[in-house]
């Protein structure tokens, strides 16, 4: 399925940001008649560069799991079909 994942990173020596999204998702989606998807993610993941753990979307506000320097598309795409990560910062 890593044919359907799209992504980009921006670095600077200090921030790094990398936005991800979903491509031809319609057989990912639940059809009325079937009800469910036709397809998953299965084990698709998405390599990050030099991100420190945690990463947040910063689209939803939600923390990303890493495994193994990699997010799994299931994770990354289970409310929005386009993320925007970054290392979460802690509040001043």
């Amino acid at each position: 399925m890593a044919d359907r994942v799209i992504a980009f990173a921006r670095e600077t020596s200090v921030d790094c940001v990398v936005v991800a999204t979903g491509r031809h998702l319609a057989p990912l989606l639940p059809s009325a008649d079937a009800g469910t998807a036709q397809y998953s993610w299965e084990d698709t993941s998405l390599r990050l560069p030099r991100l420190s753990e945690p990463v947040e979307d910063v689209l939803t506000g939600r923390e990303i799991p890493v495994s193994g320097g990699a997010v799994f598309a299931r994770e990354l795409f289970s409310i929005l079909p386009v993320a925007v990560l970054a290392e979460r910062r802690s509040s001043p």
